[in-house]
């Protein structure tokens, strides 16, 4: 008899359609799980590919400015020396003397930017989070198993009294 009870609150609950009648093909509790289900693989996928999209960027971003930078330098250090020699050679055909030697601007800092890499650690956490989440069936069998668990408790019971008697 709790079998019956049981068997029929499970399709109550599986079949139970739109409020106008039942003869609608959109089961609404299983439409409810294959509409959450959707909602956090799709929403998760999202924000796997964005994490991914972002350390790539990330990542070639830092190479880019790096050599942006060096060009930047060697442009100012060219611009300085052609001064320099200017002023020098109008200083030293007025008084007479040697040439000027102008170090290289170095920025050995800036070398750093290329060992700089973003982790892909959070993608593959979502990933694997994502590898974790169960599927419509998966969730529609533990719906369905705590929906049975007080009757399989009530089963036990009944028949731990009827021994008894």
């Amino acid at each position: 008899m709790l079998t019956g009870v049981e068997e029929i609150v499970l399709f109550v609950v599986n079949a139970y359609k739109s409020r106008q009648s039942f003869t609608h093909a959109l089961i609404l509790v299983d439409t409810y799980l294959c509409l959450f289900t959707f909602a956090v693989t799709g929403s998760l996928g999202a924000v796997i590919s964005a994490s991914e999209d972002i350390t790539t960027f990330l990542n070639s971003t830092l190479s880019t400015i790096e050599a942006n930078i060096l060009a930047d330098v060697s442009s100012a250090q060219t611009t300085i020396v052609s001064a320099v020699d200017k002023i020098a050679g109008g200083v030293s055909s007025i008084f007479g003397g040697g040439s000027v030697n102008i170090p290289q601007i170095q920025i050995p800092s800036v070398s750093e930017l290329s060992n700089i890499t973003i982790p892909d650690t959070v993608t593959k956490a979502l990933q694997s989070l994502n590898n974790s989440l169960p599927t419509f069936e998966q969730v529609k069998n533990a719906t369905d198993t705590a929906i049975s668990f007080p009757f399989e408790l009530l089963k036990v019971f009944a028949f731990f009294y009827m021994c008894q008697y």
